[in-house]
């Protein structure tokens, strides 16, 4: 796990994912039970969404 500078954490917790991850939630349900298949890349690919999507990702630097 990466190191977080104070600011870091000052941004990561003034603008939390909230309820940004119910549809990562719905996706990796699905996905359980096919490990190889469509499902996970699905998941990831909601995963990846919603964190690009989130405030905190435009305020932090990489």
């Amino acid at each position: 796990m990466a190191d977080l500078t104070e600011d870091e954490r000052v941004i990561i917790s003034e603008t939390p994912l909230g309820h940004s991850l119910d549809d990562v939630r719905e996706a990796l349900r699905n996905a359980e039970g096919d490990a190889q298949g469509e499902a996970w890349l699905e998941a990831v690919s909601e995963l990846v969404t919603a964190l690009l999507a989130s405030r905190a990702c435009r305020r932090l630097a990489s």
